[in-house]
């Protein structure tokens, strides 16, 4: 499994594992930031991991760059079941061909998976969403962590990102089939997942 933008690798600390990797399976973690990659070679420095850039002393059973992203072609056509990106691709500024080079790092059989913050399903919610995305969350942030900024670029960058039938039909682009999405919180945020056969 190749997971994509992993930040600090904290994503899934408190979710129940349906399926572990099997022993002979491993979790390729890929992050163009190094101080990201320190994070997730602490957090997966267990056996069945393997870490991209991670600190020399971490073990890994295949070398990897230092830094990767799938612009630079880091992994060879095919070599993946599962590609993960969660809270990365509104970042991505090619999007379009990301997916693209995703689908070709999955083998065939092979699945992605795309966790992002999307656009509200529920039109009511709207005017509390924005007063909070625009409002309030910059404000905790300015108070909290001292940058306001921060939490001000995350509200534009989600109102930015494709809705969630843009990005559906993007993945049918790039060659993923049987793309479905599931929305949650009223579409705050949504699952995308595509197949390539």
């Amino acid at each position: 499994m190749l997971g994509i933008g992993l930040g600090k690798a904290n994503i899934g600390d408190n979710a129940p594992v349906q399926k572990p990797l099997p022993a002979h399976g491993q979790h390729t973690a890929v992050d163009i930031r190094q101080d990201n990659l320190s994070a997730v070679a602490y957090t997966m420095s267990k056996p069945g991991h393997q870490v991209a850039g991670a600190p020399r002393e971490v073990k890994h059973p295949l070398p990897l760059p230092d830094r990767a992203d799938l612009h630079g072609k880091p992994f060879p056509d095919n070599c993946f079941d599962c590609v993960t990106i969660a809270f990365g691709l509104r970042n991505v500024t090619h999007k379009e061909q990301a997916l693209a080079d995703m689908w070709r790092v999955i083998k065939p059989g092979g699945k992605v998976l795309v966790l992002e913050f999307s656009h509200l399903t529920v039109s009511a919610l709207k005017p509390f969403y924005d007063f909070y995305s625009f409002k309030a969350l910059p404000l905790m942030g300015k108070l909290v962590a001292g940058d306001a900024d921060s939490y001000r670029y995350l509200a534009e960058s989600i109102r930015m990102h494709p809705d969630q039938d843009t990005l559906k039909s993007m993945m049918e682009a790039a060659g993923f089939e049987r793309c479905v999405y599931f929305n949650l919180t009223a579409g705050v945020a949504a699952l995308h997942r595509g197949w390539k056969f």
